[in-house]
């Protein structure tokens, strides 16, 4: 039988601002080369290059363009979705603006339409059985489970093992392990599905901190209207170097973190019942 030949996703990544020079953003750009290459490819089974241009030079047509902006839509760290097609990402520059990077490239080439699903069990019990959105960095998004790759933080993200319900699950569930059961979401992290036969979309929050963990509500997206973003600063901005934070020091900074959740939640809501009212606005 002849093999499946393997799709290679191109990814274009540029600073749009002078702040991330040319020269700071091609080690960043090679060590989230080795993640694709040597974590992500073996175990979700797709190819990916990604190569930084500097200001002056344009993105070929053809590549997912990834650009690190000193300010982006939604006034969120980062976001990554398709609307015409072609799959692109904003980064804003943040002092972990490497992690929420790596976070988008790894989710682009994983699910780089936004349209793969696994069935699994809803955080919502009264739900049951929902199709869950293949972002495989949310759920253990928090900077507390990043790791290094040449000095360079990028993001942990979720394997296939995690998106399998079984009586008897077998892991690992994540790349760093902190992941230990399928479908679970770590403190700080999100989980997104949609309720089969509904077309709604829900998320799960788990705020970080202890303080609280909830499903919210989207309501009905089309396909051009799904944007996926890492949504919440306050966990990532509580530990800039994760290998000096303190339990102290995050239980110091759970509560402003919330308080930020909350307030971005309430914008990316609105922007979405916008959205929902006039499809056309996200063409504009």
């Amino acid at each position: 039988m002849r093999a499946t030949r393997r799709v290679a996703h191109r990814i274009g990544l540029k600073a749009t601002t002078p702040t991330i020079t040319f020269a700071e953003l091609a080690p960043v750009s090679a060590a989230i080369q080795r993640q694709l290459t040597e974590h992500v490819a073996p175990a979700w089974k797709v190819q990916a290059t990604i190569q930084a241009f500097p200001h002056d030079v344009p993105i070929p047509k053809g590549y997912f363009q990834v650009l690190v902006c000193k300010d982006i839509a939604l006034d969120h760290f980062g976001y990554h979705e398709d609307k015409t097609g072609t799959p692109f990402a904003h980064v804003k520059v943040s002092p972990h603006w490497t992690l929420t990077l790596s976070h988008e490239c790894v989710e682009m080439v994983c699910n780089p339409r936004l349209e793969r699903f696994f069935r699994g069990p809803s955080p919502d019990s009264s739900q049951g059985m929902v199709d869950v959105m293949a972002e495989v960095c949310d759920p253990c998004q928090g900077a507390r489970y990043a790791y290094q790759i040449d000095t360079v933080w990028v993001s942990d993200f979720c394997l296939p093992a995690y998106f399998k319900s079984a009586s008897s699950p077998h892991g690992p569930f994540s790349h760093q392990e902190h992941v230990t059961a399928p479908f679970q979401v770590l403190p700080g992290g999100v989980l997104t599905w949609k309720k089969p036969g509904s077309g709604a979309f829900f998320q799960w929050v788990d705020r970080g901190g202890g303080w609280h963990a909830e499903a919210v509500d989207l309501g009905a997206l089309g396909a051009e209207s799904r944007t996926s973003i890492y949504r919440y600063p306050g966990d990532v901005e509580a530990a800039r170097s994760p290998d000096e934070t303190t339990a102290d020091a995050w239980q110091k900074t759970s509560q402003q973190a919330y308080e930020e959740a909350r307030a971005l939640e309430d914008l990316l809501l609105e922007k979405l019942r916008v959205l929902m009212a006039d499809p056309s606005a996200a063409r504009a």
